[in-house]
């Protein structure tokens, strides 16, 4: 083997060895947030009817232990929250019938009663 055989094998297990231990390196680091990610708490602080709050969306366990944890594990939790927010917004809306959007004199509407008026 030449010389320059020898460098260039040299040189490409080097490289393999910098990639390895970047790809190593890479997948033990955690994001790293700059700012602090504030809790999604707005004061609502009632649990709806599958254990969410109905204000935040979180779980008792996500709000049990928000300030105990990771960055990276409070964006996944807030990511959730947005999710489970927009479905039940789409529930919600699911559930309002086509028929009541009329709001004249309660025809459509079985609690309209004339005596009351």
């Amino acid at each position: 083997m030449g010389i320059n055989n020898v460098n260039a094998h040299i040189s490409l297990n080097m490289l393999r060895l910098i990639l390895n231990l970047y790809v190593a390196l890479r997948q033990s680091l955690k994001q790293i947030e700059i700012f602090e990610i504030t809790s999604p708490c707005i004061g609502v602080c009632q649990s709806g009817p599958k254990g969410f709050c109905v204000g935040c969306f979180r779980s008792r366990e996500e709000r049990v232990h928000w300030t105990k944890l990771e960055q990276d594990v409070q964006s996944k939790i807030i990511k959730a929250c947005a999710a489970r927010k927009k479905r039940a917004q789409a529930a919600q809306n699911k559930k309002k019938s086509p028929t009541d959007t009329s709001p004249q004199l309660g025809f459509l509407d079985d609690s309209f009663n004339p005596k009351n008026q």
